[in-house]
């Protein structure tokens, strides 16, 4: 099973402040996010999932908690570990006949899974922002980029972005 890891930082790493994103909505990363979890198996933490204003119904979301929680959408699970979570993922990967779960956040679940990924999808955002939560360092020496898009900022898209996909080296 591939674990990608899906995010959109700042230069300085920053992910959100107050359970939000830190810079205005940003049209060309949403619809990148949406179609990379399209269709997949979503992971990601009580805090991530609590912050969507509408469920997901592209499949399973497994949602990472420290303790027992009820999910406000369907389609849910709630597991209190990583290894609970990867065993929910693969099954319902290999029933649906896929090879891909996605690691949507929030900044502990990154750091949590990224000794664990196989590839990062990641937005960087060409501007500094207030936040409280941030992406974890990886060594650049175990990753390769493998695609690279800049673009510059428009009417839907405030800042310039670049989106990059890097996969761990075997």
């Amino acid at each position: 099973m591939i674990v990608s890891i899906i995010a959109a930082m700042a230069k300085d790493r920053a992910l959100g402040k107050g359970n939000d994103l830190p810079w205005p909505r940003m049209e060309a990363d949403v619809r990148r996010y949406h179609d990379s979890i399209d269709g997949k198996t979503v992971i990601m933490g009580r805090t991530s999932y609590d912050s969507l204003p509408i469920p997901l119904p592209w499949r399973l979301m497994v949602v990472l908690a420290q303790e027992e929680y009820a999910p406000k959408y369907e389609r849910t699970v709630v597991v209190t570990s990583i290894e609970e979570a990867l065993r929910v993922a693969q099954e319902d990967v290999a029933a649906q006949g896929d090879d891909e779960v996605i690691v949507a956040g929030g900044a502990s679940i990154f750091e949590q899974f990224l000794p664990r990924a196989n590839r990062m999808l990641l937005t960087f955002i060409d501007g500094e922002f207030e936040a409280d939560r941030f992406f974890p360092q990886w060594d650049e020496g175990e990753w390769k980029e493998v695609e690279r898009q800049e673009f510059d900022a428009d009417e839907k898209n405030p800042y310039p972005y670049t989106f990059v996909t890097l996969e761990r080296i075997q």
